[in-house]
């Protein structure tokens, strides 16, 4: 029988959001192109060398390899120890059976697997490799924003978890760590119409859609982030259908508890998009299903098509239909001082960060 060392990392995931947020079912297996271990003549409890001088030199020489193997693989794990915290993970032995683990699938979406692999040398496992394993860390070491990740030197733009209060769940957000300094975290995402915005006041709250593709992080969320730090900065980045891009800066941003109505405290503008936050500052978030609006008559969010923090009725509004270009209904996603009400844009991001970083 011919033993040999395979090094083998596998990847398991349904989304690869280190590396890329659109990856589905990613493997890579890296074969080591060390040589066998143990020499080939050393066959069926056989000697197939008379001369035991080149037998002991042989054993000699596949020790000495196997201890450089050895060595390499604790540079290899060291490495990956200090990569893999970056992004809150942690190294831990297990005995578990390489073929399976168990997975939590609130994690899924960062569920790792790292496997050392050897044949047990003939007739004795007692220079067998470990088993290695990668385990998400305890909730409570999560980290409160994508900031933090960035503090840390993560640098690929994708899914991370973070905590922003240490008494409730981690949860799983996009992160974008080039843009204008980087460590924002997204609120909302569209660019393509695949998600229905015009939902009631539960979904709004706790969020809906695909971080991978269009979705609002949820009301809920965003009050946790904003509570966690004294100041957060708003970063809105708007592009129309003829790819005319602009961005709005809000060196405040706050949304307040369930309770106070999610309310909204917006300020410090800069841009060049146009200041079309201004008048939905202080207001409560409104859906088809709780009009918390400041108009008399009409109920904003019913009649215009997705919740937000409607005045009486709105400058901007982000969470309209999806709609190319001119529109007469007012219903889809609108910035009045990039376009009229009459224009829905085609792409829209929200990003927040601790405040204070960029001006």
């Amino acid at each position: 029988m011919n033993s040999k060392v395979n090094f083998c990392m596998i990847i398991i995931s349904s989304t690869l959001c280190i590396t890329s947020a659109r990856s589905d079912d990613l493997t890579f297996s890296v074969v080591s192109t060390s040589k066998p271990p143990f020499p080939p003549y050393l066959q069926n409890d056989e000697i197939l060398f008379e001369d035991q001088f080149e037998i002991r030199k042989s054993l000699t020489e596949t020790k000495h390899r196997l201890e450089r193997f050895e060595l390499k693989m604790t540079q290899i794990q060291r490495y990956l120890e200090t990569v893999l915290k970056l992004h809150n993970f942690e190294i831990v032995s297990t005995t578990n059976d390489p073929t399976s683990f168990n997975t939590n699938t609130s994690l899924h979406p960062l569920a790792l697997k790292i496997t050392l692999l050897q044949d047990k040398p003939h007739r004795s496992d007692r220079n067998a490799l470990p088993e290695i394993s990668l385990l998400p860390l305890h909730l409570s070491n999560h980290p409160k924003d994508c900031q933090i990740y960035h503090e840390r030197g993560a640098r690929i733009n994708g899914l991370y978890r973070i905590q922003p209060d240490p008494s409730t769940d981690s949860f799983l957000v996009l992160c974008d760590m080039k843009t204008r300094g980087g460590g924002w975290t997204y609120l909302m995402n569209r660019y393509d119409g695949s998600e229905n915005f015009d939902l009631p006041w539960n979904d709004y709250k706790d969020g809906f859609g695909n971080l991978n593709g269009e979705f609002w992080l949820g009301l809920d969320k965003m009050h946790a982030l904003t509570e966690s730090t004294q100041v957060s900065e708003l970063l809105i980045e708007l592009i129309d259908w003829e790819n005319g891009k602009v961005y709005a800066y809000y060196g405040t941003f706050r949304v307040g508890s369930e309770d106070k109505g999610y309310g909204l405290k917006i300020g410090d503008y800069s841009g060049n998009a146009g200041d079309c936050m201004a008048a939905h500052d202080g207001r409560k978030f409104s859906t088809k299903d709780k009009d918390q609006d400041a108009h008399d008559t009409v109920h904003c969010a019913n009649h215009y098509n997705g919740g937000w923090w409607y005045a009486a009725c709105f400058r901007s509004k982000l969470t309209g239909k999806y709609i190319k270009g001119n529109t007469s209904t007012n219903q889809g996603i609108h910035w009045d001082l990039f376009h009229p009400n009459t224009y829905s844009l085609k792409q829209v991001r929200m990003m927040l960060r601790p405040g204070e970083l960029w001006t």
